[in-house]
């Protein structure tokens, strides 16, 4: 992958583009409704494919991952922490961000995922991306 970095910040601007407004569908008409939905999935889709990389690059995904767990963008640093939960590196940094995320003044967009996100990881201690994924589960 030629920059991960770059790629993962670009497809979670793109979530969160689509994602302004949501979860007001009423609002809009049902054809950019649905446009709305197929760009969220094909953004999360290939974001899959970003963390296979850093699976398979973890000391790479370290320091990537913990430089967009400080972006300025809310979607970016709770998809981070996820990625990083998901790899079971940065733990406690990542469960900060997302708590965080939770209090700050953020997109509903963002509180949703990062509420999901600490939810699934604090009842099963670990989170997975994708289905076949190996699991790291956490020591705690």
């Amino acid at each position: 992958m030629k920059n991960p970095k770059n790629r993962f910040i670009e497809l979670n601007l793109k979530i969160d583009a689509a994602n302004k407004n949501w979860p007001s569908p009423k609002l809009r008409p049902k054809e950019e409704h649905r446009s709305q939905i197929n760009k969220t999935n094909r953004a999360t889709d290939a974001l899959i494919n970003v963390f296979k990389y850093f699976e398979e690059n973890i000391e790479e995904a370290d320091h990537i991952l913990s430089e967009l767990m400080e972006h300025e963008n809310e979607l970016v640093r709770a998809g981070a922490s996820s990625h990083c939960l998901a790899l079971n590196i940065r733990v406690e940094q990542a469960l900060t961000v997302l708590r965080n995320v939770l209090i700050d003044k953020t997109s509903r967009w963002a509180k949703l995922q990062a509420d999901g996100v600490l939810m699934v990881y604090e009842e099963r201690g670990y989170l997975t991306m994708y289905q076949g994924q190996k699991i790291y589960r956490s020591v705690n």
